[in-house]
């Protein structure tokens, strides 16, 4: 004689194997190599994957990079918000069946790319001096050009 009811053992086994969520943030930089912080917490370096606990809105560092190997930063820092939202099925209510009742592991896996703007950080001051004396030299240069310039077409002129 069969029973239509679901053995004990059965809802037994459901409920001691609880289902769980792995959430993950996976941030790759544009040039890559970029040291990572989120939320001020240092992560690594991109490309890398960290997991988070809760959803919102996270704050992700990216520090000055040395794209050519010549000691000096070819890009600024960058802080940027991510937004972590969540899925259907970690909406409140259903997120109690998918955290505790689901018998298999589900992935949420965000991704954020964050491209490096190019130049030096106009925070840092001595970033900010160097550039200022990089733009003084090139002024000099074009004044030197323009005054040679004006200097051969007065000369033609008096022939």
């Amino acid at each position: 004689m069969s029973s239509s009811r679901p053995a004990p053992a059965l809802i037994l086994a459901a409920l001691l194997l609880p289902g769980c969520v792995q959430r993950s943030l996976w941030i790759r930089t544009d040039p890559p190599g970029a040291r990572v912080l989120v939320n001020g917490v240092p992560v690594g370096v991109a490309p890398l994957e960290t997991p988070f606990l809760h959803y919102g809105s996270v704050r992700v560092e990216a520090e000055p990079l040395d794209v050519d190997g010549d000691g000096s930063p070819d890009t600024r820092r960058i802080v940027t918000a991510v937004d972590l939202s969540p899925p259907w099925y970690q909406w409140p209510v259903i997120d109690f069946f998918s955290d505790n009742l689901w018998p298999w592991t589900v992935t949420d896996r965000h991704e954020a790319v964050i491209v490096l703007p190019a130049g030096p950080d106009p925070d840092d001051p001595a970033e900010g001096q160097e550039e200022l004396r990089r733009l003084e030299r090139e002024l000099r240069v074009r004044a030197g050009e323009e005054r040679r310039q004006a200097e051969g077409s007065a000369g033609g002129e008096r022939k």
